[in-house]
């Protein structure tokens, strides 16, 4: 019998030690848990904090670069990026990386231009859908995605817009009010739809999908104003679809022209480029200055990733700090 309780004893014993070891392990395991979590909401906070700084890097240089002149080319400081820059101690979980690079939003058609001065614009319309063309786009599509942009103003609505310089030294030059020419589609009455912002925005259209969405992201941006599209820094295909009589090929000839350093100083030394091909213009909405940039960039730090978009405006002024539009971050 005292045997029998020695032994039940033992096995109580046992199985009072396996359970605590359990708990133990069990706490352990949401303590260690617990600390990897907030040491990954440590390092997507300073995650955070260097794509600030990196923000800041991308201000300063697009106002440096207004100091130097009035011209916005491929070769400025602007145009570098910055790969894998190493910040922090020699301790390896606090060293966090950032990479950003800048990119010319002019460089590209802006949808919004589709609408210019509370009018529809045929010159705009057309070049679209020349670019379409270019990138095999089914011209239905297209003008789908121009009405979309169309049904998102009104008649009576007073229109986010920036009207260039470029429109406006053409306005002068025509003696006209810069509306001579524009589509006779009419706005409604009401706006149908919301103004959009990102291209993301016409994925509800009928035909549109991620990969013809990707196809125009090279080439196709939306601004919160309209704007001309800058000669130094377009691709061949938008140039070509802005000058109606100039071909790819052609329009590549010119770029890789301009790449090797004979950047264009204005619109008229375009104008005398392509008189050398025989092609003549009577309006160039272009320009040699860009104000609108978009910075993509990302920052790591021990096992965070956090990736950030913003939308950087300048104005023409050097002493004028560059402000954000728009900033989205994690995506």
């Amino acid at each position: 019998m005292a045997r029998r309780q020695e032994g039940m004893a033992v096995i109580s014993a046992l199985l009072i030690v396996a359970f605590v070891t359990v708990v133990a392990a069990s706490l352990t395991q949401r303590q260690a848990t617990l600390l990897r979590s907030v040491q990954a909401e440590q390092a997507r906070g300073q995650a955070h904090w260097l794509l600030r700084g990196g923000l800041d890097w991308a201000r300063g240089v697009l106002q440096a670069d207004a100091q130097r002149g009035p011209v916005t080319h491929l070769g400025g400081d602007w145009a570098r990026p910055i790969l894998r820059s190493r910040f922090g101690s020699e301790n390896p979980r606090l060293v966090g990386t950032f990479s950003g690079r800048l990119h010319d939003e002019q460089a590209k058609f802006n949808l919004r231009n589709v609408v210019r001065q509370g009018k529809v614009s045929t010159e705009d319309v057309e070049m679209f859908g020349r670019l379409c063309a270019q990138l095999g786009i089914d011209a239905a599509l297209a003008s789908r995605i121009v009405q979309r942009v169309v049904m998102a103003h009104s008649r009576g609505q007073s229109q986010e817009t920036e009207r260039d310089d470029a429109e406006a030294e053409d306005d002068a030059a025509e003696g006209g009010d810069g509306r001579e020419g524009r589509a006779t589609l009419a706005l409604p009455e009401v706006a149908q739809a919301p103004m959009i912002r990102v291209l993301e925005d016409l994925l509800p259209l009928d035909g549109m999908s991620a990969g013809v969405l990707e196809s125009l992201r090279p080439y196709v941006t939306v601004l919160p104003a309209n704007t001309a599209i800058n000669i130094n820094t377009a691709p061949a295909r938008v140039l070509a679809a802005a000058i109606p009589d100039l071909t790819v090929t052609q329009a590549q000839a010119l770029t890789d022209e301009r790449d090797a350093g004979q950047w264009f100083r204005n619109r008229g030394d375009l104008v005398n480029r392509l008189r050398r091909l025989d092609i003549g213009i009577s309006r160039v909405r272009m320009s040699a200055f860009s104000q609108w940039f978009r910075l993509s960039s990302v920052a790591t730090l021990d096992q965070a990733t956090v990736p950030m978009q913003a939308l950087i405006q300048r104005q023409r002024s050097p002493r004028a700090v560059p402000r954000v539009v728009w900033l989205r971050e994690g995506a």
